[in-house]
């Protein structure tokens, strides 16, 4: 699927993510731009990533 068909425009990273500055402790950061015309909802989940 398409970020498009999602009413999406751009996605993103920032954070210590983007600057290369993560350590085990950190979370990823990202950024979504919706269309502003579109009757889209933005779910903001806090995501626990752990490395194998």
């Amino acid at each position: 699927m398409k970020i498009e068909a999602l009413g999406a425009t751009k996605i993103g990273i920032f954070g210590s993510y983007s600057k290369d500055l993560a350590t085990d402790n950190s979370d990823v950061d990202i950024l979504i731009e919706l269309a502003p015309d579109g009757e889209h909802y933005l779910c903001i989940k806090k995501l626990n990533c752990h490395y194998l």
